[in-house]
């Protein structure tokens, strides 16, 4: 213990984890012998404590979910924030380096382990060595803290198109509500005729709708989806023969 002033003495009970129940006692002596314990008896009968353990989420990603969408994304790479959450530093002390689904990769890997200050962040880059043709693949990164293990989502879209990057139409491709419930809706917009595939995938890459649609010339095509989902994070894709496209969207109960 330590002297803080007079009488009084600080003492620190180190390595307690969340949910121990801790049992002390204190001995006292001086310079001639005298001792006294607190409580009287010592050990048999000591002060215990429980400390509780009140969750908290420590971390924050942003984004939420890293989708690559275009080849310079995945050749260059989308930042993940990794953000303390918690009212105190937190150490990380394992996370994912390299996917399994699909060939992502930390850029510049932290030595671990390594400690993120209150309101502050770790800055990551996701890469993506390779890309296969295919349907939208998912994969995560697991990040694990002294008290806790997360997840973050990592999708891409592996029918990536370079051509249409300047391509308006592109922006005109709105999906609402979102979150939705039992219906979506898909506004194309106004593109020459051509044969519209809409796709949709669960976290887990597997395809849960598919739908085929004759788009019209000069008009606007809202093409709405029944879904009969069950709730969490679903992506989607939408593909022609001059582009794709696609998102996250949440599905609620």
């Amino acid at each position: 213990m330590v002297l803080e002033s007079g009488t009084t003495y600080t003492g620190v009970i180190e390595n307690v984890m969340p949910n121990d129940t801790v049992s002390y006692y204190i001995y006292a002596a001086d310079e001639s012998g005298r001792n006294a314990t607190t409580p009287y008896i010592g050990e048999p009968d000591p002060f215990v404590f429980y400390n509780s353990y009140i969750p908290v989420t420590e971390i924050l990603f942003n984004p939420d979910s890293v989708i690559f969408l275009t080849y310079e994304q995945a050749i260059e790479g989308v930042p993940l924030y990794i953000i303390n959450n918690a009212p105190h530093e937190l150490t990380i002390n394992s996370l994912t380096e390299y996917g399994t689904e699909f060939d992502w990769y930390v850029e510049e890997m932290p030595v671990l382990p390594t400690t993120i200050a209150e309101n502050d962040s770790l800055e990551l880059n996701i890469k993506v060595d390779f890309i296969v043709k295919g349907d939208l693949v998912i994969d995560s990164m697991i990040v694990e803290t002294n008290l806790d293990t997360y997840k973050e989502i990592l999708a891409i879209d592996s029918d990536l198109i370079t051509d249409v990057e300047d391509n308006e139409l592109l922006d005109n491709n709105i999906v609402y509500p979102n979150p939705f419930t039992d219906k979506l809706n898909f506004n194309i917009g106004n593109i020459e005729n051509s044969k519209i595939s809409i796709q949709i995938f669960d976290i887990r890459g597997s395809k849960v709708i598919d739908r085929a649609e004759i788009i019209n010339s000069n008009s606007e095509n809202v093409i709405s989806i029944g879904t009969n989902l069950l709730s969490g994070t679903y992506f989607y894709k939408i593909t022609s023969d001059s582009y794709n496209k696609s998102g996250k969207i949440i599905c609620v109960e």
